[in-house]
């Protein structure tokens, strides 16, 4: 892995994505300076319902945040207007982004979609909505997640069927979505092509 020295990055983002990238750059010998606008790190991680998995993915804050503080060279700022500008920024947000939804007409959320932030939101309006999801909305989880989500959201309400009989609130089936792993990647890649077009500066 090569080492550089002598510069000063900036990374605008304290989600996983700005994380991982200013734990990489800083791992690399870059002094890294990590903005996030909120009071804490997490990103989206911070807004997540299912207590399952908030408890599963405290535990990646947690790395992160004891990395972070352990790295040499990494400074932390949080809370005040996130960092916008500078030519040596990088603006770590997500690549992909997925729309927010809500119970609509009488109280009712349809979903067809196997994004996990839908199943989220099934969760999140059972307690309030009629909630029906499809079958297909736990394609991308695997057999045991599966069957651990459909148990607990059947616990608050929310009614599982092959097809649904009116139009979805939302319909969206993908193959690969942006998660965890793909964010830390995206980090990652953010910092390496900015090298390869700057490195340079930072020998």
């Amino acid at each position: 892995m090569p080492r550089y020295s002598g510069g000063d990055l900036v990374v605008a983002g304290g989600g996983v994505k700005g994380m991982e990238a200013a734990l990489y750059a800083s791992k690399l010998g870059l002094r890294v300076t990590l903005y996030e606008r909120a009071g804490q790190l997490g990103g989206q991680l911070l807004h997540i319902f299912d207590e399952r998995k908030k408890r599963e993915f405290s535990r990646l804050l947690d790395y992160y945040r004891y990395a972070l503080e352990k790295a040499g060279g990494v400074q932390v700022v949080l809370g005040g207007e996130e960092f916008r500008g500078g030519k040596d920024a990088l603006l770590c947000t997500p690549e992909v982004t997925y729309s927010e939804v809500k119970p609509v007409g009488g109280g009712e959320l349809r979903i067809d979609s196997n994004i996990y932030m839908y199943h989220d939101a099934a969760l999140r309006y059972a307690g309030e909505a009629e909630v029906t999801m499809t079958e297909r909305s736990l394609s991308s989880l695997d057999r045991a997640r599966a069957m651990g989500f459909r148990k607990a959201a059947e616990a608050r309400g929310v009614r599982f069927v092959r097809s649904l009989e009116d139009p979805p609130t939302v319909r969206l089936i993908v193959r690969e979505q942006y998660d965890l792993r793909a964010a830390m990647v995206s980090g990652r890649k953010a910092v390496d092509d900015m090298l390869a077009l700057e490195g340079n500066l930072y020998l």
